[in-house]
């Protein structure tokens, strides 16, 4: 009796075919473009808190300084203590006050941004000009104007406007946030329009269109934006004497010159570097 034909197996595997892998990739590549902006929002955002723990690191280092130093912040003995802490170290001028600051602060850790690259301010050769990532305004004053000299102090500018504006302010460390001659702009942080490139100077002479060769070695890393364009708005920090740090969401740039509906409420200007008559940086700050 011949045996009955025997049932073919019913599988379930096959092969996919390329519509079917298409289909997959584009899926893939969808969630992926999906996912990278909001990942790299969340690396933004924690790098924003590091930031603002670097400041309250500074308050902290200061205020144990002046609890030990008679009530007195570490002066700033550039241009006679008329301009504010810009440079960590470079010539004798800022020697003092980079030795005895890193006494009370782990310089590496608090001064280099996170949104920058880290520069060695502690093992940068000698006489080297050391630019920090945040902007310092304790320990000098401007010429004629009250300074923030003493654990409770304010530091005060008066404006060159008619009729002429004063303002007290009661902060100690700020994100860097700065203009050459109302036209180039320089800050610790990118514009969130992306106009704004890192430049990171290590060791090596600086050379820039605005400022010309520099002939000395000058450490630094920053954003830069070329005369001519308007950087985008920044997100920057100010860390107060009371030990807060206040985060200010998209600043736009101050600019003296623009009309007012261009410029931020929020901000107000005041000389950085140089003299108070003769101003070479403007810093954009938070208005009293």
């Amino acid at each position: 009796m011949d045996s009955p034909k025997t049932r073919p197996r019913f599988s379930w595997s096959r092969a996919f075919t390329i519509v079917e892998l298409l289909v997959v990739i584009t899926i893939m590549v969808v969630l992926l473009a999906l996912l990278v902006p909001a990942m790299d929002r969340a690396v933004y955002q924690a790098e924003l808190a590091v930031c603002a723990t670097n400041q309250k690191a500074v308050i902290s280092g200061v205020t144990v300084y002046a609890a030990s130093n008679k009530r007195s912040y570490p002066d700033n003995p550039y241009l006679g203590g008329t301009t504010p802490h810009h440079l960590w170290r470079g010539g004798p001028w800022n020697m003092s006050f980079a030795s005895r600051f890193s006494d009370y602060v782990d310089v590496n850790s608090t001064l280099n941004d996170p949104l920058t690259t880290d520069v060695d301010f502690e093992n940068s050769i000698s006489g080297t000009y050391v630019e920090a990532d945040y902007f310092l305004w304790f320990g000098w004053q401007y010429s004629g104007e009250a300074g923030m000299l003493r654990l409770g102090g304010r530091w005060s500018y008066t404006s060159p406007s008619t009729p002429p504006l004063s303002h007290r302010f009661s902060f100690l460390v700020s994100d860097e946030d700065g203009v050459f001659g109302q036209q180039a702009a320089q800050a610790s942080h990118p514009d969130v329009e992306g106009r704004m490139a890192e430049e990171t100077y290590q060791d090596q002479p600086r050379r820039t269109a605005l400022l010309g060769p520099f002939d000395a070695k000058y450490t630094s890393s920053y954003y830069w934006l070329a005369p001519g364009v308007r950087r985008g708005t920044i997100d920057e920090h100010h860390g107060y004497a009371d030990g807060s740090v206040q985060r200010f969401v998209g600043v736009r740039v101050y600019d003296s010159a623009a009309s007012s509906q261009d410029n931020d409420e929020r901000m107000t200007q005041v000389p950085y570097l140089s003299t108070k008559a003769s101003p070479e940086i403007t810093a954009n700050v938070p208005a009293p």
